[in-house]
């Protein structure tokens, strides 16, 4: 029995600290402005004359194209974010520019 209980605490602890490892790496990640920054978009290139705080999404796609385009561009990944059962999925449901990106899909889908 104890080997039992000692085996229950440590798959807690591997899950409790899977979750936060998680957690702390999605928060790590830099903003997507930041890495735009990196490929030389500037302010001006996504926001536009506009109000930065009013962005409107359909300005990604003059860069990125198409939904299509993007999720091919994604669809090694073992889960294709992209690739959605949803028509047209704003892009800023999950990308954020100056926050923390979050995953639209696992509102209802768990990725485990």
């Amino acid at each position: 029995m104890k080997s039992l209980g000692k085996a229950c605490i440590l798959i807690l602890v591997y899950a409790l600290f899977y979750g936060a490892s998680q957690v702390c790496a999605e928060s790590n990640k830099p903003f997507t402005a930041d890495r735009h920054k990196t490929y030389g978009v500037t302010c001006k290139d996504c926001h536009g004359d506009q109000d930065k705080k009013n962005f409107n999404y359909k300005q990604c796609l003059a860069c990125h194209d198409s939904y299509q385009k993007v999720a091919e561009r994604t669809k090694k990944r073992e889960f294709n974010p992209h690739k959605s059962h949803y028509d047209d999925v704003e892009c800023n449901a999950c990308h954020h520019g100056h926050k923390v990106d979050e995953n639209f899909c696992a509102t209802c889908h768990s990725q485990h």
